[in-house]
């Protein structure tokens, strides 16, 4: 009996793997068959994907865009602006942090390499300034000793002017560059937004963009530089003599400046943030609806012409990124070198104040002193036109990414 029932156990078993082996037989070919044709459907999707956006890439006209960044004279990418586009599309771009975090120092290498003979060189008159005063102060006049006084600190403004002339006009290259680059790259992107249906974002951006371009940069040229310049010309009269009171002038021109472009950026900066945010609202749901029509109410070929337009808007999509991407790269190393310039320069004046102040006269170490200082409306001025830019390009790559 029980030699019977072990039969009939194993003879089960046997069953069960006959069975299981024909089950496998049977669905292991169709799985893999499935398989196969879902990965075929899935190259067949990023193919057309891929020739979808090189099809867009070749469509842009980059012409004006290469020219502008060849006249810079700045190596943004080994290929140049394109193929730093090309690349963020591709997914083969491998610039991040470490890259721009080596540009900032070898610029800040520069920066300091350049200015060391200039520092040491307002050291060295301040220094030979306090020798001859301490060595002829008990037989001179003090007529004499103010001229003496007057000569060296003639030499330390010809010095300090001719740099600081030199950092003006690299800033007003660097304005001018950024306002040129807008202009170049906004309609480009505006294109791209209208091809994904961003009418709204559109009509939005085109005035603000010519406000930004044109507007904020005759402010910047035709007033807050003015501001700087008077402020600094101020400044080297009234520490000529004693008696020349112009403290009260000075921080009025830099007050108004400063005044000047907190007020241009900050209303600025608010109202294309406002309405940016809801033009794109309204694109992504004029997107949403044109797509929903399509599958719902379009008979039978309504979900293939919905799917196809999802793949025809995400390369446009991506072709959008990628130059916004791209534009943000390349203005960060047109607003870098100058802003670098003026810190490390400002940096130096502070630190030659604080070294000759206790060896030196006291009115050099504070005209050196308020001089750098003053140098910080011309960073605030360039900061605040590319942060206006970068505001602007974010808003416009977050718009009708959502719709897709």
């Amino acid at each position: 009996m029980r030699q019977k029932s072990v039969l009939n156990r194993n003879f089960l078993i046997f069953f069960l793997i006959i069975l299981i082996t024909i089950l496998l037989v049977l669905i292991i070919p169709a799985f893999c068959k499935n398989a196969h044709a879902t990965t075929k459907a899935e190259e067949e999707i990023q193919e057309e994907l891929e020739k979808n956006v090189e099809d867009n890439l070749n469509d842009i006209d980059f012409s004006k865009l290469v020219d502008f960044e060849n006249g810079l004279g700045i190596n943004v990418y080994e290929g140049g602006i394109t193929k730093l586009i090309k690349d963020i599309v591709s997914g083969e771009y491998s610039g991040g942090f470490a890259d721009t975090f080596n540009m900032i120092i070898n610029m800040l290498g520069v920066s300091v390499k350049g200015f060391i003979p200039l520092l040491v060189t307002l050291i060295a008159v301040s220094i030979i300034f306090s020798i001859v005063n301490g060595l002829t102060s008990g037989f001179m006049s003090k007529s004499t000793l103010e001229i003496i006084h007057f000569v060296c600190y003639s030499a330390i403004i010809v010095l300090l002017m001719t740099e600081v002339t030199f950092l003006i006009t690299d800033s007003v290259k660097a304005i001018k560059n950024m306002a040129q680059f807008m202009e170049i790259i906004f309609p480009i992107m505006l294109t791209l937004v209208t091809a994904l249906g961003g009418i709204a974002t559109t009509a939005t951006y085109s005035p603000m963009m010519t406000i930004l371009t044109v507007g904020v940069t005759k402010i910047i040229n035709n007033v807050v530089l003015p501001c700087f310049i008077a402020t600094m010309a101020l400044s080297i009269v009234g520490f000529i003599s004693k008696e020349i009171k112009l403290n009260k002038l000075i921080k009025f021109f830099k007050s108004a400046g400063e005044v000047i472009i907190g007020v241009v950026f900050g209303l600025f900066t608010t109202f294309i943030t406002t309405n940016g945010i809801s033009g794109a609202i309204a694109d992504n749901l004029s997107i949403k609806s044109a797509k929903f029509a399509i599958s719902s109410y379009v008979p039978i070929l309504g979900g293939y012409l919905s799917d196809g337009l999802d793949l025809a808007v995400a390369s446009v999509m991506l072709v959008k990124n990628a130059v916004g991407v791209g534009g943000v790269i390349l203005m960060l190393s047109i607003v870098l070198s100058p802003v670098i310039k003026i810190l490390i320069f400002s940096l130096g004046l502070k630190l030659v104040a604080g070294i000759i102040e206790p060896i030196g006269n006291k009115r050099m170490s504070e005209i050196v002193y308020v001089i750098s200082k003053n140098l910080s409306l011309l960073v605030v001025a360039m900061l605040g036109m590319a942060f206006m830019f970068f505001i602007m390009m974010i808003l416009i790559l977050l718009t009708c990414n959502a719709g897709i």
